[in-house]
């Protein structure tokens, strides 16, 4: 089993095997199979709050393992809202955000629609919502040029020159229409407003980065092509490398550890920790959602495709 260090103050977890890649014979014979992970070996409040943002929230980790991975700072506001969150209701009121029954959708056309200050949408998966009043607007339906995603909340209507992509006005993620301005507070939910080359996001903790690379046995890792932020995992934490731009486990290639994130009965899912893609392998974790309150174990569909394993 592994044995975590003490998270420091911007310290991102990148959790990774501790079963050494022993010599066998020549040729080597490689034993990369990640250890299993015990729920003892993760601090709680990490746990819950992954199992919580990957199961509650519209816009948080698909996967309850990818979030334990990449971790997220103690300094963060974000974050520090889901770490108090005991319920998808307190996610929610976190985010401004999340996920309604299917009623919400019933007769309603593709897409956005208002519901009071709230912004419905219909029609992609299950059906979500985002709190404009929280974000620091109104709810209003965009229909205009096409070069901007749809968006239900207008922060204020008005003069302004045309953007061509999204982009960042202070703390704010805006797009003028030419007339109305779009968009909401990166701030009002802990985030922060990042700039790229084609558009502008709200994100909770990163930094600036062009391609990925090793500083000793800390990984900068870009995950968005064209864009100039990314995130930072520490892969000695568990007694990982940084080679080539990536963890892994000494003398093992990348994505060799079997890992299937999966239901394993009623209640209890395998998530899979330490890869930079749920798919890809990295540590097996089993977590019973009947003991966050939930009822158990489900893959949703989207759009056909069976998604990965949350607690419903």
């Amino acid at each position: 089993m592994c044995h975590l260090a003490r998270l420091g103050r911007w310290l991102v977890l990148a959790v990774v095997g501790t079963a050494g890649c022993g010599l066998m014979d020549d040729p080597p014979v490689l034993d990369c199979a990640y250890a299993p992970l015990s729920q003892n070996e993760l601090p709680p409040w990490l746990v819950q709050s992954c199992v919580l943002l990957a199961s509650c929230s519209p816009f948080g980790s698909q996967s309850v393992g990818t979030c334990i991975r990449d971790a997220v700072p103690l300094s963060s506001v974000y974050f520090h809202c889901i770490q108090g969150a005991a319920t998808c209701q307190d996610v929610e009121a976190c985010q401004g955000a999340g996920r309604l029954p299917a009623s919400a959708c019933a007769d309603k056309p593709k897409g956005w629609h208002c519901d009071g200050l709230r912004g419905v949408r219909c029609g992609f998966g299950e059906p979500t919502y985002v709190d404009c009043a929280k974000v620091g607007g109104t709810c209003a339906l965009y229909k205009e040029a096409a070069t901007a995603e749809t968006w239900p909340c207008l922060l204020k209507k008005g003069a302004c020159a045309a953007d061509k992509h999204w982009r960042c006005d202070g703390t704010r993620q805006v797009f003028c229409s030419g007339t109305e301005l779009w968009g909401q507070d990166c701030a009002a939910t802990g985030q922060r407003c990042l700039q790229g080359s084609t558009g502008a996001t709200c994100s909770p903790v990163s930094f600036p980065c062009s391609q990925n690379t090793c500083q000793g046995n800390t990984l900068h890792h870009c995950p968005w092509y064209g864009q100039p932020w990314g995130f930072r995992y520490d892969c000695a934490v568990a007694g990982g490398v940084c080679q080539d731009g990536m963890c892994r486990r000494k003398e093992c290639a990348y994505g060799d550890t079997p890992c299937r994130e999966r239901c394993l009965d009623g209640t209890r899912m395998q998530t899979c920790v330490g890869s930079r893609y749920a798919w890809e392998g990295g540590a097996p974790l089993t977590v019973d959602c009947a003991a966050y309150g939930f009822t158990g174990c489900a893959r949703p569909v989207v759009k056909g495709v069976e998604g990965l394993p949350v607690c419903r």
